[in-house]
């Protein structure tokens, strides 16, 4: 009886073991995958974040901004004296002093969830500035709104084009500029690019700004500044192909 118990004893451990087993190689492939994504070119990384947000991998979508490098490449002294003093609400504090890196990090990731925000409810509602209210007056029309913020809508969005704005392709100066604007947050690099999504027969075209850190790419803001595009916008194709060239 007692080797019996045993030898039931050791197939469990063994079970255990080789669950447990399992689960860390899945966990170790899946930040293996992370960490090995192309980010190489700023067209992949938005195709990587209109992916993650087909999936609802809102992980994933957060994962293609910077943060970490935005929070430590950023030159608090340096936009102090262009601004001519520190905004304290809206501004990465002196990295100099740990006790501000958790503020840091809190601002930078309320700042990428603003922006993912701004992508989602511009799609689902029409909606594009997050900061004016929806109207709903009634108990029928909050329950009409709710059923709308339904986020699985956004596994039928298609990806279309993601275009280079002639403005800043083909002006030099431009290009300088921005790779001036980079060392504000110790990038090497800063671009725009436009993409033109659809959903349910609508289009719209999405802008990114992105920085470049070392030889990879990430999101900083779904913004265009040279197109003075702030948030995902309705747009047809035939408009957005005018507007802009394929690169």
């Amino acid at each position: 009886m007692k080797k019996w118990f045993i030898t039931i004893f050791n197939r469990q451990e063994a079970f255990v073991k080789s669950k447990v087993f399992t689960l860390v190689i899945v966990l170790i492939m899946t930040h293996l995958h992370a960490f090995c994504q192309d980010r190489s070119q700023p067209e992949t990384v938005i195709k990587t974040f209109i992916e993650k947000s087909q999936s609802l991998d809102f992980d994933g979508m957060t994962a293609q901004f910077a943060c970490d490098q935005y929070i430590d490449g950023f030159d608090s002294r340096g936009v102090a004296i262009l601004l001519g003093g520190f905004n304290l609400h809206s501004m990465i504090l002196p990295k100099q002093y740990s006790f501000y890196r958790g503020m840091n990090k809190s601002y930078r990731l309320d700042r990428i969830v603003y922006e993912i925000r701004k992508y989602v409810f511009s799609l689902l509602l029409d909606h594009g500035d997050i900061q004016i209210n929806v109207r709903a007056k009634t108990p029928k029309e909050v329950d009409e709104l709710i059923l709308k913020l339904d986020p699985t809508v956004l596994e039928r969005v298609k990806l279309l084009y993601v275009n280079y704005p002639d403005e800043l392709k083909q002006n030099k100066q431009f290009q300088a500029f921005y790779k001036r604007q980079a060392k504000r947050y110790g990038a090497v690099d800063k671009t725009e690019r436009v993409a033109l999504v659809e959903l349910d027969g609508k289009t719209y075209a999405v802008p990114f700004t992105l920085l470049k850190y070392n030889s990879d790419w990430y999101l900083d803001s779904l913004a265009c500044g040279i197109l003075n595009i702030v948030s995902p916008t309705r747009m047809s194709e035939e408009d957005f192909l005018h507007n802009f060239t394929e690169k």
